[in-house]
């Protein structure tokens, strides 16, 4: 690790914000990574949704 990549290291692991209570404020990036995440858990859900209901007949893509 170069002395540049050690540093932006140290500076990460040490800018953290806590909210008044404790609670660890997420970066950017890791509130990317968790929408993501989200949106990924949502899209098998709807998925998993759709499937059930043309298994009992309903065509979910003609459902208004």
């Amino acid at each position: 690790m170069s002395g540049k990549e050690y540093s932006e290291v140290l500076i990460r692991l040490w800018l953290r914000w806590l909210t008044l209570t404790g609670e660890l404020i997420p970066e950017p990036t890791e509130e990317v990574v968790a929408a993501k995440q989200e949106a990924e858990q949502a899209k098998r859900k709807a998925e998993q949704l759709a499937e059930r209901l043309r298994q009992l007949g309903v065509n979910p893509d003609e459902l208004v």
